[in-house]
């Protein structure tokens, strides 16, 4: 019980201490002025992100376009490739329609 009035005495003591400082004037805080308003600023991100889409669309069209593929090119290299003096073989036959002269491939090198 001793230990309660010590307390409250403390406190007692504290809040004349509090009583007597002055209390600060409160100061209204000034608005912020913003040089563009919410609405402004999503408007202006979402056309920044509308044209930056656009950018990239084109630039992905644009790597994507229909290019004609590369014609096959046969390189034959062994004794025929030396008549032509070219070591691209240009004759009108297709991979499809070649035959090997003999039975196996390894054979022809």
């Amino acid at each position: 019980m001793e230990d309660d009035k010590i307390l409250e005495s403390f406190f007692d003591g504290m809040k004349q201490v509090d009583a007597q400082r002055p209390v600060p004037p409160f100061r209204k805080p000034r608005p912020v002025r913003r040089l563009w308003p919410p609405a402004l600023r999503y408007a202006a991100a979402a056309a920044v992100t509308i044209a930056m889409v656009a950018v990239l669309y084109r630039v992905r069209q644009k790597g994507s376009e229909q290019t004609t593929p590369p014609k096959d090119i046969v390189i034959v290299v062994g004794p025929e490739a030396t008549r032509t003096g070219s070591l691209v073989n240009t004759s009108e036959q297709s991979l499809s329609e070649w035959t090997s002269p003999t039975r196996y491939l390894s054979e022809d090198f």
